[in-house]
């Protein structure tokens, strides 16, 4: 991640306003097709090279928006977004709340990595419903969980930088 043209990947990003997506994972747990291993600190380093670059972290990046309770992190780290794919498959459903919790609504994003079975065990046909259920009984505020559905994906898009 501190390749050049990696780097000048992620200016050029910035410059358009042109979010990134990293593919991150939780270094500890389960082993699965796809599972990488990218350090949190290559991410936290990559973070601080591109400081205006709007960086989505896959899979809750793999744990980093814990360290986001670290001031120095929480600064670095005021362009990344956390997106939910697979919750279900790596988290209990408290990740939400949690992340929130800690990071602020505004940088969670609603992910599903459809049509991926969330439920192996629960499900037959690829779907929604059980996973926004979850979420759903977890006490988030209206606005809390518009924002991760959809208002933060509209704002990271289309280049609004304030909340709603």
């Amino acid at each position: 991640m501190d390749d050049a043209e990696f780097l000048a990947l992620a200016q050029r990003a910035a410059e358009l306003g042109v979010p990134m997506l990293l593919h991150t994972n939780e270094p500890v747990g389960h082993k699965y097709p796809g599972k990488g291993q990218l350090p949190l600190a290559a991410i936290y380093a990559f973070i601080k090279a591109a400081p205006n670059l709007k960086l989505i972290l896959a899979h809750w990046g793999g744990g980093f928006p814990f360290y986001e309770l670290m001031r120095e992190v929480r600064k670095a780290a005021a362009n990344v977004y956390y997106d939910s794919a697979a919750s279900p498959l790596l988290y209990s459903p408290q990740i939400f709340r949690t992340v929130v919790d800690i990071v602020g609504s505004e940088k969670v994003l609603f992910g599903s990595d459809f049509p991926l079975l969330l439920y192996p065990k629960r499900q037959t046909e690829p779907g929604y419903a059980l996973l926004l259920d979850e979420i759903r009984g977890l006490g988030l505020s209206a606005v809390e969980f518009a924002n991760i559905m959809g208002n933060n994906a509209e704002r990271l898009l289309t280049g609004e930088t304030s909340p709603g």
